[in-house]
């Protein structure tokens, strides 16, 4: 992908540039919407007949939605580009990528898979019906929003075995992720981080005690597990402008009959 004066890959530059016009926009319409709010807060109903706590909720729904795409753009600027950038060297490599990740951070990545798969990627979900044995020079890429679940820890040193290389993303910023070869770092807010099980806190090193929480106006770990999309996506670009491929083509690899 070609680079900008600072380094970063030009599509980083450009959702950045996207998220403040956004953020901007929003939160002129949150501006707006406060001034309507404010001044239907003394009549009971204004002139469409809604109720000034319809307004307000509006209101806050527009400035909730200005806020999170800000803190996403702050997550996307602060994240670990030279990781970001040594993982994608590795992709281009791998014969195979296989992709896992649990809950909401497993949609995230299994999303991913699709669009690896658009770019003529022999990706794979782990756990689906269609999933190849894993051997020696793949990948296999995980995500550990708070930095261990046993699972993808299990999961990465049995693909290690088996000679494949290993790497995770994780909101948590000093933490050591001993089973991935790669550790890209999103500085996201990841609520789990500091409420691990006994068992799993008494195994913790100093490394991975609590530090200063990100916060958030979305929910649990929802700034992680969006900005874990919008980072992947962006890979995906970078991959797609380095290649020798046209939109159109990435459209000929989805399902056609729906």
């Amino acid at each position: 992908a070609a680079a900008g004066a600072n380094g970063v890959s030009s599509p980083w530059e450009a959702m950045a540039d996207t998220l403040k016009q956004s953020t901007a926009l929003l939160g002129a319409q949150a501006d707006a919407a406060s001034a309507v709010a404010g001044a239907a807060s003394g009549i009971k109903r204004d002139h469409t007949g809604n109720s000034a706590q319809h307004l307000v909720a509006a209101h806050q729904s527009i400035r909730t939605a200005a806020l999170a795409i800000q803190e996403l753009g702050t997550c996307m600027m602060t994240m670990d580009m030279v990781a970001m950038e040594e993982l994608l060297q590795e992709m281009r490599k791998a014969p195979n990528l296989y992709v896992y990740g649990v809950g909401r951070e497993g949609l995230m990545m299994r999303s991913w898979v699709f669009r690896l798969n658009q770019l003529k990627l022999k990706a794979y979900y782990i756990g689906e019906a269609v999933c190849p044995p894993l051997s020696a020079g793949d990948l296999l890429i995980t995500s550990a929003g708070p930095a261990y679940y046993g699972t993808v820890a299990a999961m990465c040193n049995e693909a290690r075995a088996y000679g494949a290389k290993t790497a995770a993303f994780t909101a948590n910023p000093t933490a050591v992720l001993t089973f991935a070869d790669i550790v890209v770092r999103i500085p996201a807010h990841c609520p789990s981080i500091h409420d691990p099980p006994p068992a799993r806190r008494r195994n913790r090193t100093s490394a991975q005690s609590g530090y200063d929480k990100p916060s958030s106006v979305l929910l649990l770990g929802g700034q992680y597990e969006l900005a874990l999309h919008l980072a992947t996506d962006v890979m995906s670009t970078c991959i797609f402008q380095a290649g020798d491929m046209e939109e159109e083509g990435l459209r000929g690899q989805s399902f056609n009959v729906n």
